[in-house]
C-alpha cells in the first residue's frame, strides 16, 4: 500500500506511521557504537523530523505492508528550501530522506517507493527532483543506472558530516517513463 502527501495530521504523536517514520529514522542515523551526524540520542532526530513533516510543501510517501506497518518512506521538499540560493527553481524538489526497513533493504522497496513519490512530485508540479545517493554502498550507481537517461546531471561531492562520498543527481521526471 502506497500513501502520501503527508496530511497535517501525520505529525501528531498517536499517529502509527509518523512514530514508525520516527523509528526508522532514528536507526538509519544512530548507531551506539558509532553515531552518525553527531546524533547521541533519537530525542535528537524527532524535533527536526516533525518540523520537516509539518511544512505544507513537504511530501511524504509511504509505504505500508498489508496491517499498515511501515516498509519505507521518502520525504520531498522545494529544492529553494533545501538551498535559498536555488528558490527560483521551483520546479525541482529536493529528496531530503528515502528510508527502507534494514530487513526488508535489497527487496525492490526503493523502485515502489520512487515510483510512488515520482507520480506525486509530477501531481504537485514539479518537472524535476535531486537528490545526494551514497557512493560507498552502490546506492548511487544503482539510482543512476535505473534512471538512465533521466538523470540530466550528476556530480559526486565529498559528502556531509559522517555520510561518506555522495553523488548529487538531478532526474527531469517527463524522461522516467513511469512517472508520465
Amino acid at each position: 500500500m502506497i500513501n502520501g502527501p503527508a496530511k497535517a495530521n501525520l505529525t501528531t504523536a498517536s499517529n502509527p506511521i509518523f512514530n514508525q517514520i520516527e523509528d526508522l529514522t532514528a536507526q538509519m542515523f544512530y548507531n551506539p557504537s558509532e553515531p552518525i551526524l553527531g546524533v547521541k540520542d533519537e530525542v535528537v532526530i524527532a524535533p527536526n523530523l516533525r518540523a520537516l513533516m509539518e511544512r505544507s510543501s513537504t511530501i511524504v510517501t509511504t509505504l505500508e505492508d498489508e496491517d499498515g506497518l511501515l516498509e519505507a518512506f521518502s520525504m520531498t521538499i522545494p529544492l529553494g528550501e533545501m538551498d535559498p540560493r536555488r528558490a527560483i527553481e521551483t520546479d525541482t524538489a529536493y529528496v531530503y530522506y528515502i528510508a527502507v526497513q534494514p530487513n526488508l533493504q535489497g527487496e525492490g522497496r526503493v523502485a515502489s517507493l520512487m515510483k510512488a513519490m515520482e507520480s506525486q512530485l509530477k501531481d504537485q508540479g514539479y518537472g524535476y527532483f535531486e537528490l545526494d545517493a551514497n557512493i560507498s554502498n552502490g546506492f548511487a550507481d544503482k539510482l543512476e543506472k535505473a534512471y538512465g537517461e533521466a538523470v540530466v546531471s550528476k556530480r559526486n561531492h565529498a559528502g556531509y558530516e559522517g555520510t561518506g562520498p555522495q553523488r548529487a543527481l538531478r532526474v527531469d521526471l517527463s524522461k522516467v517513463p513511469l512517472a508520465s
